[in-house]
């Protein structure tokens, strides 16, 4: 099944990734996912869609060099209620939830200070794997693609001064709730 956004071609070469031994610099990755009025719905379906589609950094146990993910940092820049709190996170896999850390400001700081403070944190807190791990920044909503960091880590790799980004879904709000947006209903 599709994601109905990435060509039949794309879906394709991202689902053999694993089958190639890249030589990749980076080894770890942190996502961090900045929101500051969360849709509950969406912000789960994101942070899930992160942990579903990557090699998770105590848990792989693959044969090829891949890039694993160290933690889903949700930065909440001060929102009505806090996102740590809400009781959705209980049913996470233990497994995958000690990977989701939450970080809240105690003020509204915007986009770019929240996740220049995630960065900070993650400097501080991971010494060790921090300065040489790849940090994917994200906004909220979108769903990521299996073998979405692999790309990235092989571009920053070839070309360590490239600004790169994930291709992630954009996700749309129709009658039945959040869907993947179709690539024809988006109009640039």
């Amino acid at each position: 099944a599709g994601s109905g956004f990435l060509s039949t071609q794309c879906e394709s070469w991202l689902s053999n990734l694993d089958d190639f031994p890249l030589g990749l610099q980076f080894h770890t990755a942190f996502a961090v996912i900045y929101t500051r009025s969360p849709d509950r719905d969406l912000l789960l379906q994101s942070v899930n869609s992160i942990l579903d589609n990557s090699h998770i950094a105590d848990t792989y146990s693959g044969k090829h060099s891949t890039v694993l993910l160290e933690k889903v940092l949700v930065i909440d820049d001060f929102s009505s209620s806090s996102v740590s709190s809400w009781p959705e996170w209980q049913s996470l896999d233990p497994a995958l939830a000690k990977h989701v850390e939450f970080l809240r400001s105690v003020e509204r700081k915007g986009a770019v200070r929240s996740k220049n403070d995630a960065v900070k944190y993650i400097r501080a807190k991971f010494p060790a794997i921090a300065a040489t791990a790849m940090v994917v920044l994200l906004d909220q909503p979108m769903v990521v693609t299996p073998h979405w960091l692999t790309p990235l880590a092989n571009t920053l790799t070839k070309y360590p001064k490239a600004l790169v980004y994930p291709a992630v879904d954009v996700l749309a709000k129709s009658d039945s709730g959040w869907e993947v947006a179709k690539s024809d209903d988006m109009v640039a």
